[in-house]
């Protein structure tokens, strides 16, 4: 039950940390100074982000972000708030595997999910349950892009039942990888709801590495006015 709010630097730094445990937190307008990082920025093992609030982190468009992780093994981010920052949501760049991201209301960012390569070195995001999340309005302050999920080098994973709307460029982006990644290949993209505004892009999914993505039993659709 503790606040942290209004830090120059990130709310919560947490690299290479074990069993660390953030839980009914409010953690607010941080990271203001213009850093990269934001309202948590964190690697390790065991990392549980539960039920707590993110807002208005960060100030850089592209390095800030309410949620910040990298390098993980086992860990979930479930039942939080995400609301208003300065680039995703959450985002997760390096190596990771067996993260859970479940029942989140992500609304407000620049863009919602990202996971996908952002360090010189290769990466690869295995046994990832991307599910039950509610990730919609993102990407309509000025200067913002406004995607709901974008996915690089993902192996081996499941994104069901999110229903993603109202992104102002489009709900989904899926691609094979950056250069001496490992390409997107047994992703199930099932039982998920898209709905967004007819001039955005919709769906994209591209890279000529791209391996099987099983895309089933969704629903896609643009919004009525």
């Amino acid at each position: 039950n503790s606040t942290i709010e209004n830090f120059g630097l990130d709310g919560i730094l947490a690299d290479n940390a074990t069993n660390l445990l953030i839980k009914n937190s409010s953690i607010l307008n941080n990271q203001t100074s213009g850093g990269r990082g934001g309202g948590l920025a964190g690697s390790g093992t065991n990392i549980q982000v539960l039920y707590s609030t993110f807002v208005n982190n960060g100030r850089d468009r592209i390095g800030a972000h309410n949620i910040y992780l990298r390098h993980l093994t086992n860990t979930t981010v479930q039942g939080n708030i995400v609301r208003g920052g300065s680039n995703q949501g959450i985002v997760i760049h390096g190596s990771s595997t067996g993260v859970n991201i479940v029942r989140n209301d992500i609304d407000g960012n620049s863009n919602g999910i990202g996971i996908d390569g952002g360090y010189a070195e290769a990466e690869v995001f295995d046994n990832f349950v991307i599910t039950e999340n509610l990730i919609h309005g993102n990407g309509y302050r000025t200067g913002e892009q406004g995607y709901g999920i974008l996915i690089k080098s993902m192996t081996n994973s499941l994104i069901a039942n999110n229903v993603v709307y109202g992104n102002r460029l489009g709900s989904l982006v899926m691609a094979d990888a950056n250069a001496g990644d490992t390409p997107s290949t047994g992703v199930q993209i099932i039982q998920n709801t898209f709905v967004e505004p007819a001039t955005s892009w919709g769906m994209t999914f591209g890279g000529a590495a791209m391996g099987t993505i099983n895309f089933r039993n969704n629903i896609v659709s643009t919004q009525i006015a």
